[in-house]
């Protein structure tokens, strides 16, 4: 029972960060990426819910990723956060490659967004990895 209940506070702390970090803040980053480009920014309510479910549902992913690579692996956490983030960012694009919105024109634009996006999967990785820890080492305090 308790592998279950360490299993899903993993994936509700990986839900409720990726709603906060790659959902808000990488939202923040796009406006702050189309205002420096001098582009319009799209803002728009069905944008915005699209952009927080998805990084619920990659948050989600991720949570149950630092799970697995603590519970299997016993891996250090700035491993499994770099580990986490290459792999969720794998995942992200792969969907936008999926659904044909994801393509290169070798830009430096580009190449700063990319660079802006995986720095926010790298904190995403970091912030899940110690919440995880923390929720692992005083369970008793939350429960």
């Amino acid at each position: 029972m308790k592998n279950y209940q360490k299993f899903f506070g993993s994936m509700l702390i990986g839900t409720i960060s990726g709603i906060m970090i790659l959902g808000i803040l990488g939202r923040a980053a796009t406006i702050g990426i189309a205002l420096v480009a001098k582009r319009s920014i799209n803002l728009s309510l069905s944008g915005s819910l699209q952009v927080i479910l998805l990084a619920a549902l990659i948050g989600a992913i991720g949570g149950i990723f630092i799970y697995l690579f603590q519970r299997i692996f016993q891996a250090k956490c700035l491993t499994c956060a770099i580990i986490n983030s290459f792999l969720l960012f794998l995942i992200s694009s792969f969907y936008l490659f999926l659904l044909g919105t994801l393509s290169f024109n070798f830009s430096v634009l580009q190449f700063f967004t990319i660079g802006v996006v995986a720095l926010i999967f790298i904190i995403y990785g970091l912030i899940v990895c110690r919440l995880v820890r923390r929720f692992k080492a005083n369970r008793r305090n939350y429960l």
